[in-house]
């Protein structure tokens, strides 16, 4: 497993530069020919996902747990934790953080970028996931 808190390329074992600054990556053990991208909850980090992502994969499997940067949630009272984005209600008629939604999705993309660059990936060889609360 490696974290990094650089930006780097996207290489085995290697990682682009998020808000956060850290990304967690288990390098694949074989080859790498697929790419799990693995997006933690609400104040989680991708650092226990990508150790117990590591028990079960495959080894031609890199996994990528991206770790969300801290911010104040106003759902929580404005407490710091990490998010991907701001929570206002969880009515699904209230205001959504669209800057932040945005954000977020133009980090993913660039990790998919990423990967989709290396040598002999394919997109179609790309799992995203995420935790569901």
């Amino acid at each position: 497993m490696r974290i990094s808190g650089v930006k780097m390329a996207a290489g085995v074992g290697g990682a682009v530069e998020l808000l956060s600054k850290a990304v967690v990556v288990n390098a694949a053990a074989g080859k790498h020919s697929a790419t799990l991208l693995f997006l933690h909850g609400l104040g989680d980090t991708g650092h226990g996902w990508a150790e117990q992502l590591a028990h079960i994969r495959h080894p031609s499997l890199k996994i990528v747990c991206p770790n969300a940067p801290v911010a104040p949630v106003t759902l929580n009272g404005g407490f710091r934790m990490p998010s991907w984005f701001d929570i206002y209600s969880l009515d699904k008629t209230s205001k959504q953080d669209e800057e932040g939604l945005q954000k977020a999705a133009k980090e993913i993309h660039e990790i998919l970028d990423a990967e989709c660059s290396e040598p002999g990936m394919s997109p179609d060889r790309i799992i995203l996931g995420n935790e569901i609360s």
